[in-house]
């Protein structure tokens, strides 16, 4: 197991569920610059601290558990079910990700759920310390 099927195990997932998703994230990777591949690192660390703010955030007093767990839904079923349709838009990649489906679309943002929960369990493990 490597550290990218650590880091975003849904991307794993997808991949492995929709061989289409597979083939289209070779075509992307041939079409990427060297910066962009940095996004994905830097979308890990900016929703890990969304998570971490939103735990802030719950330990304050200004969301409750609820409140917390209903933004968390609705982001990933936004996402997961936008995905697709900005995939086949002719300015992102057209052709390219014809065959992508919902399926591999809501495996791969079962990673921002994952990134969201780590940084929310570790700034509430941390903050109650720290109260």
């Amino acid at each position: 197991m490597n550290l990218r099927a650590i880091l975003w195990p849904g991307d794993s997932l997808a991949r492995r569920a929709d061989k289409n998703y597979e083939k289209f994230l070779r075509g992307v990777i041939k079409k990427k610059s060297w910066w962009i591949r940095r996004i994905e690192l830097i979308e890990l660390f900016v929703i890990i601290y969304i998570g971490a703010l939103m735990a802030l955030a719950y330990q304050v007093g200004v969301l409750a558990l609820w409140h917390v767990i209903a933004i968390l839904l609705l982001g990933y079923l936004i996402g997961a079910t936008m995905d697709p349709h900005v995939w086949r838009l002719k300015r992102t990649y057209g052709r390219l990700a014809k065959g992508v489906g919902y399926k591999a679309s809501f495996l791969m943002n079962l990673d921002r759920i994952y990134h969201f929960l780590i940084g929310f369990v570790v700034c509430y493990v941390f903050g109650t310390f720290a109260f």
